[in-house]
């Protein structure tokens, strides 16, 4: 499970995609960068979503 939230302080950061890029805030960015090889193309999917605000 990856926390995350609306309404941060943090700096959006930006996560590129097949589609261009995508701002994020730290933890999923942080996340997504570790998970992947920086030198293979991987796909990433998630299978749900749950929003609370």
């Amino acid at each position: 499970a990856l926390s995350y939230f609306w309404g941060s302080d943090e700096k959006p950061r930006a996560f590129r995609t097949y589609t261009g890029s995508t701002p994020t805030t730290e933890s999923p960015f942080s996340f997504l960068t570790r998970l992947r090889d920086p030198t293979m193309t991987q796909a990433v999917w998630a299978d749900a979503i749950c929003i609370t605000q």
